[in-house]
């Protein structure tokens, strides 16, 4: 169960873990040093509807891959 707590002492082991916000890397907002990670696309839309990250990846000059 989740707690909330004013006691942002027991949050102070992130501080060492996480990347300045402004290097725009994942380990910015999630901590480093877990043995695994996952990442969960949210439904992606455009003005016309919804559409594959494949698509925005393409659109962004990039490479859709499966490690993404």
């Amino acid at each position: 169960m989740v707690t909330p707590s004013d006691d942002l002492s027991v949050a102070h082991w992130l501080v060492n873990r996480l990347f300045p916000f402004e290097s725009y890397l994942a380990g910015s907002v999630v901590p480093r040093g877990y043995e695994a990670y996952a990442r969960i696309l949210h439904p992606a839309q455009s003005i016309s509807g919804y559409v594959s990250w494949a698509e925005i990846a393409t659109w962004a000059g990039r490479t859709y891959h499966l490690a993404m």
